[in-house]
């Protein structure tokens, strides 16, 4: 796939992360949908367009949402390059793929960016916050997540067939 496509998708899938979706907001909750691209992309394309794909998205949410330059550069090239190497031993089209994907890299992304908010604040939220916010940004992931998962997976699928 050429850049000019990767970067007109990542600024798209950017746009509509900061403006759009803040309107599903559920008890402080938006769902991740950035994440879920980076992982459907990576699964997708081969390894050097997904690894670009991230770092154009991680480029374009840390310009426009503010946190710092390269911030989500870490977070979305660490999620791309496991998937990568795991991406062999696992069926595509397995049910289980987008929920351990989608699950382990939601875990990663709210335990990175409550690291990221200690480090640059100094503030730690109690236990039983985490674990509400970090329960209901799994479920919302998980309801938006595998039906864009399913829907991929089944273009590709009769594309080849």
């Amino acid at each position: 796939m050429k850049d000019r496509y990767l970067i007109l998708f990542a600024v798209l899938v950017g746009i509509f992360q900061i403006t759009v979706l803040q309107f599903f907001s559920f008890a402080g909750v938006i769902p991740n949908l950035a994440m879920i691209i980076v992982i459907v992309v990576t699964i997708y394309l081969s390894e050097i367009e997904a690894l670009r794909f991230s770092v154009y998205l991680a480029a374009t949410l840390d310009i426009l949402a503010g946190r710092g330059l390269g911030v989500y550069m870490v977070a979305f090239v660490l999620i791309s390059f496991i998937i990568i190497k795991l991406g062999g031993t696992v069926f595509n089209d397995n049910v289980v793929t987008p929920i351990l994907f989608i699950g382990v890299s939601t875990i990663f992304m709210f335990i990175y960016f409550s690291l990221i908010d200690y480090f640059s604040s100094g503030f730690v939220h109690g236990f039983i916050w985490s674990i509400k916010v970090l329960f209901i940004n799994l479920i919302y992931n998980f309801l938006v997540g595998v039906p864009i998962y399913n829907f991929v997976i089944n273009k590709t699928y009769r594309r080849r067939f």
